[in-house]
C-alpha cells in the first residue's frame, strides 16, 4: 500500500496555460471530478529522509481541489516528516498553492508564477497524545512560511532586433518561527544565502547572522565569526538571457542578484551587522549555459558589489567568483 498519491485534475477542453494548485481534502477531488466530469490521473510516490540526524520516513497525503473555470488543475502534496526512531526529529505538514501562467516548465520564456506555502511542525505529544506522539516524533516545532514569484518577458516583443533575449525575474521571501522556547532550531532549518541558486558572488550559504567564538577551549584563544543562521530570508534575482549559439544550445546571461539572511529580532531589510543599501547584500555578473543532451550546464562568474572584509568573512569575498551547476536557474 503506497504511503503517498499525488492526484493532478486537468480540463483538456482549455487551451489556457493555466495551472492552479490548492490544497482541500482528497474526497472533494473526486466529488468536484465527477459533477464537471474532468479526467483524473493518479500516481503514487515514496520518498524518506534523514530527520535530526536519524532515519526518517516521509508521508505524503495527497490534497487538491480546482474550479472548472481554470484551464490545468495540478494537485500538490501534503508532507508529514515521521522519524522511525524516537530522538531529535522534525514532523511537520506543508500545504502550498501555485499559480501558473509560464509557457515552458522546464525552459520558459513568457509568463509567470507565483507560489506560497505553510509549513507547520506541531508538538506531536500535545497533538496526538503522548503514546501516539512519541512514535510520531516532533521534537523540533516551529511554522514557516515561504512565498515566491516569477516573471519572463520576451524581450524581443518589445525589442524586434533582441529576438532570443529573455528578461527573468525571481522574488523570494521566507520566514519561520520557534515555538517550542525549549527547543531551539537546529542551524538546518534556518535560513542562508549565497551560491549560484540565490545570491551569487558569494559563496554557498555564506551569508548569515553570525556569533563570535572561540577557535578552542583556551582562555587566550582567537575568535572567529560562526554562521548561526536567520529566522528569515529574502533573495531578488534578474536575469537577461541571450543567445550565442543557438543551434547547439549555448545562451549567454548577465544579471544582478540582491538578498539577505536576517538574525531574529531583526525586520526584513534590516542588517545590524553590516552597512548594506536596503540591508541586502549585491551583486553583478556574467555566464552562458550550455542545454547539453545530459542537461542544462551553468557557468557563471559574480561579483560581489557589498563585499564582506576579512573580519566579517574568512579571508573576505573575492572579487570575484566562478560557480558551475547542473540545472536551470529560476
Amino acid at each position: 500500500m503506497p504511503v503517498s498519491e499525488t492526484v493532478t485534475c486537468r480540463n483538456p477542453s482549455s487551451a489556457a496555460g493555466e495551472t492552479l494548485t490548492v490544497i482541500a481534502p482528497p474526497f472533494i477531488v473526486y466529488l468536484l471530478a465527477l459533477l464537471s466530469k474532468l479526467p483524473i490521473t493518479c500516481a503514487a510516490r515514496v520518498s524518506s529522509h534523514r530527520a535530526g540526524g536519524r532515519r526518517g520516513a516521509t508521508v505524503n497525503v495527497s490534497l487538491c481541489a480546482f474550479s472548472s473555470n481554470w484551464g490545468r488543475i495540478s494537485a500538490t502534496t501534503l508532507s508529514t516528516s515521521a522519524p522511525r526512531s524516537v530522538g531529535l526529529s522534525t514532523s511537520s505538514i506543508r500545504p502550498s498553492i501555485t499559480y501558473d501562467k509560464r509557457d515552458n516548465r522546464l525552459f520558459p520564456s513568457r509568463g509567470f508564477m507565483l507560489h506560497g506555502s505553510w509549513e507547520w511542525a506541531p508538538d506531536m505529544r500535545g497533538l496526538l497524545g503522548h503514546a501516539v506522539g512519541d512514535a510520531v516524533g516532533g521534537t523540533f516545532n516551529f511554522h514557516r512560511t515561504t512565498l515566491y514569484g516569477r516573471y519572463y518577458l520576451p524581450v524581443g516583443d518589445c525589442v524586434p532586433f533582441l529576438q532570443g533575449f529573455v528578461l527573468k525575474a525571481n522574488a523570494t521571501f521566507g520566514w519561520i518561527k520557534q515555538l517550542n522556547p525549549k527547543e531551539p532550531l537546529p542551524i538546518s532549518e534556518m535560513y542562508y544565502v549565497g551560491g549560484i541558486n540565490t545570491v551569487r558572488g558569494y559563496q554557498l550559504r555564506s551569508i548569515s547572522p553570525t556569533v563570535m567564538v572561540p577557535l578552542s577551549n583556551r582562555p587566550d584563544a582567537n575568535i572567529t565569526p560562526f554562521n548561526v543562521g536567520g529566522d528569515k530570508q529574502v533573495i531578488f534575482n534578474l536575469e537577461l538571457e541571450f543567445p550565442i549559439f543557438e543551434k547547439v544550445g549555448i545562451r549567454g546571461v548577465l544579471f544582478a542578484d540582491a538578498g539577505n539572511a536576517y538574525a531574529k529580532g531583526s525586520p526584513f531589510f534590516h542588517d545590524p551587522q553590516h552597512d548594506l543599501p536596503l540591508g541586502m547584500f549585491w551583486s553583478v555578473g556574467f555566464g552562458f549555459r550550455w542545454f547539453s543532451p545530459i542537461g542544462p550546464l551553468r557557468f557563471e562568474w559574480g561579483i560581489p558589489l557589498t563585499p564582506r572584509s576579512k573580519a566579517d568573512f574568512l579571508g573576505g569575498d573575492p572579487p570575484i567568483l566562478f560557480e558551475f551547476t547542473i540545472g536551470n536557474s529560476f
